[in-house]
C-alpha cells in the first residue's frame, strides 16, 4: 500500500492506494482507502511572474512582390477608384464591378503601390482576368 495525499476542492485527504493484481482480461484494478481528513494543503506559492518572450532581432522582410487583382466573376467595370502610382491600403477600393445587375467593390488585398491598371470603364471582364496589379 501507498499513503498519498489528495487536495479535491480545496480540502485535503490522506488516502492509502492498494494495487490488486490484474485478472485475467480486465483492466488493473486500484482499491483507495479514505483515511480521514488533515489541516488544509498550504496555498500554492505564487506562481513566477509573466514573461514576455523576447522581440527577435531579425524583423522579416516585408513582401515587395507584385500581387495581381484578378476578377473574382465575369462582369462589367463600371468605375475604377486608383490609377497608376496611387499608394494604397489594404482594403481601400480599387474598381466597382457590375455583375449579374450588382455592384461589387473589389478591394486592395494589401497595403501597397498601383503598379498598373489593366481595364477601363465598360470592359467586360471573365472570373480569373487581371484587373490590377499592386507592389
Amino acid at each position: 500500500m501507498k499513503k498519498y495525499k489528495v487536495t479535491v476542492d480545496g480540502q485535503s485527504f490522506t488516502v492509502l492506494v492498494e494495487e490488486l493484481a490484474p485478472h485475467e482480461n480486465s483492466p488493473t484494478e486500484t482499491r483507495v482507502a479514505r483515511t480521514g481528513l488533515t489541516a488544509p494543503a498550504k496555498a500554492d506559492p505564487e506562481p513566477p511572474p509573466f514573461k514576455k518572450a523576447p522581440k527577435p532581432q531579425n524583423r522579416p522582410q516585408k513582401n515587395t512582390a507584385a500581387v495581381n487583382v484578378e476578377s473574382p466573376m465575369p462582369g462589367s467595370i463600371v468605375d475604377i477608384s486608383v490609377k497608376q502610382g496611387d499608394l494604397i491600403k489594404e482594403g481601400d477600393v480599387l474598381l466597382v464591378l457590375e455583375a449579374m445587375k450588382m455592384e461589387n467593390e473589389i478591394t486592395a488585398p494589401r497595403s501597397g503601390t498601383v503598379r498598373a491598371v489593366h481595364v477601363k470603364v465598360g470592359d467586360n471582364v471573365d472570373s480569373g482576368d487581371l484587373l490590377v496589379e499592386i507592389s
